[in-house]
């Protein structure tokens, strides 16, 4: 057996998290290459990692805590969420089990809606909780995932053979196991499985001719209590446009905003089982590690090909380098000011300065900016842009110039 190379800890920027058993063999099974463990984990992390390489990218696979992995990976600046969701099907969605649906902005939504965390009022609930949509490159890459579904030229099927191959257990169930019934129509029986449920009651649906999976862009559901009720699943449909379920993404992205990935596995409704878990499981990793081949490698010297290889004459180990945009990005994880490239609250906030109001016209005076009344969006992306132009990086530190001291808070 090759002798498996070894990274730091610092080495890895791209970050994959799972729940459950499944979701992490499924994933285990799409590096290119493998790791063993790097050096520099914090020896109190309780998570369970493995670690390779996909398209040029150094990832951490994580099943358990998103703050522990931080701790010991604080190079981390990509995650996605990859498992698991239940489908929620409607006139415009129509997702079925092993189909994969992608948390994408939309109605009132980052893609990620957390629809249990709020404060319910006489006449309405209001939420308290909407997380941060991924950062812009991931975003990007799933633009290029769109185009390839539309130039067909997406390998995720093949990807899927592969781990297949390696997981047999993981292959797709029969088709005629995929059974979506009325929404008022309560499972019969004790079993886990339909077998003593009417058929009758099966929602009609036109057979498809094709069997992989189908890819849905939209709202992701999640909150902290597992939903099996048809009632629920629908309400949260016609509430937030959701087209999928689940229970962990909102509460993590409060702490490291990702991209949200899950292959359906069932209805979220009272026929829920685990027939078609693992399948779903591969068909997410699978999305994956495509998206992963659309988005640039930030290794220094490494070229990532069209169909995801990369020229390993070029790579290098070396960590990635304490550029301004990595070291802001650092901090606005540690203090939560994720929106700090659009907002100047939140820039401010990373960098010490005064952030109110009020302190708008002193910042405007140091930087010399005189667009738009105070307060208003025409100046605040004014001071942005001309903040980052006077930030300058010096032995791994972010410098502030002399004359902007001032405004420290």
């Amino acid at each position: 057996m090759a002798r498996l190379e070894t990274r730091k800890s610092e080495d890895y920027y791209v970050a994959c998290l799972t729940v459950i058993p499944e979701e992490f063999a499924a994933f285990r099974e799409v590096y290119d290459k493998r790791h063993s463990r790097p050096l520099g984990i914090d020896p109190r992390d309780p998570n369970q990692y493995e670690f390779g390489e996909i398209a040029g990218h150094n990832v951490v696979l994580c099943s358990a805590t998103a703050a522990d992995l931080l701790r010991s990976f604080e190079g981390i600046k990509y995650a996605l969420l990859v498992g698991i969701g239940g489908g929620v099907p409607s006139r415009a969605c129509d997702v079925r089990l092993g189909d994969i649906v992608v948390g994408t902005p939309g109605y009132l939504s980052s893609g990620i809606t957390h629809h249990d965390q709020g404060k319910q009022l006489s006449d309405r609930f209001m939420h308290l909780n909407f997380p941060v949509p991924p950062p812009r490159a991931i975003q990007a890459a799933v633009s290029q995932m769109r185009v390839r579904e539309l130039d067909k030229s997406s390998k995720i099927p093949n990807i899927i053979s592969s781990v297949v191959g390696k997981l047999p257990s993981f292959n797709r169930p029969d088709n005629r196991s995929d059974h979506l019934f009325q929404a008022d129509y309560e499972h019969a029986g004790e079993g886990s499985d339909c077998d003593e449920c009417d058929k009758k009651r099966l929602v009609q649906r036109s057979a498809r001719d094709n069997l992989a999976p189908q890819i849905h862009y939209g709202v992701i559901a999640s909150g902290g209590l597992l939903v099996r009720s048809a009632a629920k699943r629908d309400s949260l449909r016609d509430l937030y446009n959701a087209c999928c379920i689940d229970m962990e993404a909102a509460g993590i992205m409060g702490t490291l905003p990702s991209l949200v990935i899950r292959g359906i596995s069932d209805y979220a409704d009272s026929h829920k089982n685990d027939h078609w878990q693992k399948y779903a499981a591969v068909a997410a990793a699978a999305f994956a590690k495509e998206l992963l081949q659309c988005l640039p490698s930030l290794l220094a010297g490494s070229t990532s090909c069209s169909d995801g290889t990369s020229d390993e004459s070029t790579v290098t180990t070396q960590p990635i380098s304490h550029t301004l945009e990595n070291l802001l990005e650092r901090e606005a994880r540690t203090i939560k000011a994720y929106n700090w490239r659009e907002s100047i609250v939140d820039l401010s906030k990373i960098l010490g300065l005064k952030w109110d109001v009020g302190s708008r016209p002193q910042l405007a005076n140091a930087l010399q900016v005189n667009k738009g009344p105070n307060g208003s969006a025409t100046q605040n992306n004014a001071l942005r842009r001309a903040l980052m132009k006077e930030l300058r990086v010096e032995n791994g530190s972010i410098v502030i110039p002399g004359h902007l001291q001032a405004l420290r808070n």
